[in-house]
């Protein structure tokens, strides 16, 4: 990028580039699997069932909050594959 000419004496300016940095870390196709725990939960006549009882806990309970610890992990790893070096 050309540097800009300083209004107040002649000097030089150059831009930013950390600004363009930021755009493009945002395009990563990593972040499409943080879709999963938002739609996968919505989904709920799939978990709407007493059966299998996990500690007393009907399915429906104990699923969701797996889906939690699900969350979390894709998290993680989004965050890990996407994070500056």
């Amino acid at each position: 990028m050309p540097p800009r000419q300083s209004e107040e004496k002649g000097t030089s300016v150059r831009l930013s580039p950390s600004r363009d940095a930021g755009r493009q870390a945002g395009k990563s196709s990593w972040h499409w699997l943080l879709v999963l725990p938002i739609l996968i939960p919505l989904t709920t006549p799939a978990f709407n069932r007493m059966e299998p009882r996990l500690g007393g806990m009907p399915f429906f309970y104990w699923s969701q909050l797996g889906l939690i610890g699900f969350a979390m992990l894709i998290t993680t790893v989004v965050h890990l594959a996407t994070k500056h070096r």
